[in-house]
């Protein structure tokens, strides 16, 4: 997601189409939510197969800022929020999917994964460091994919996948706050039958 682009593959060698288009639909759905959610650059989301990348769909991100890369003590807070919202962006592919399945995929995020390391190897100092701090982020990243009120965003912009294929970058955030917007009405409902003379 963030980077360049998150996507869920692979098509293999013979370009095999997704067994479970929806599957598809809620991984790109989990990157695109997720960067939504930490304010991430966010462009378009698509559940068309590119061939050419072994894709099935992707998410495109913002490139990485050149400060990124800057260890001083002036952006290390700056870069280390970059870094760990990227990881988090390309772990809720996975976790929205898993959700979605209601079992671990087979196949779709190795290139999240690959990302993922490839990160946490260059911000943190050792391999064990790497490891707890991809842990981490793997259950910060799941308790915002499982929120109820992040779930249902996930679920209209899906939906919004499968109906269109592919959504633009703002068409991905008024998906998301109509469905915020539409939770709200429903709260605001069940309130208003629970007070005394429905007032």
């Amino acid at each position: 997601m963030a980077g360049i682009k998150a996507a869920r593959g692979n098509m293999g060698a013979a370009g095999s189409t997704d067994p479970d288009l929806a599957a598809t639909a809620f991984h790109e759905a989990g990157h695109a939510v997720m960067a939504f959610r930490l304010g991430m650059t966010c462009g378009p989301a698509t559940i068309r197969p590119d061939k050419a990348a072994g894709s099935l769909g992707s998410v495109a991100g913002g490139k990485m800022p050149a400060w990124a890369d800057d260890q001083s003590r002036e952006h290390v807070p700056k870069v280390q929020r970059w870094f760990e919202n990227s990881v988090r962006c390309y772990l809720a592919g996975h976790i929205t999917e898993k959700r979605y399945l209601g079992k671990e995929p087979e196949f779709g995020s190795e290139g999240d994964f690959h990302e993922c390391v490839g990160f946490a190897l260059h911000f943190c100092g050792s391999t064990r460091e790497a490891e707890a701090w991809l842990h981490w982020l793997h259950i910060a990243t799941e308790e915002v994919c499982e929120h109820p009120m992040w779930w249902k965003a996930t679920e209209a912009v899906a939906a919004a996948l499968l109906e269109h294929e592919t959504l633009s970058a703002r068409r991905v955030r008024e998906t998301i706050q109509e469905s915020f917007a539409a939770q709200m009405e429903v709260a605001r409902t069940a309130r208003a039958a629970e007070a005394p003379n429905g007032k």
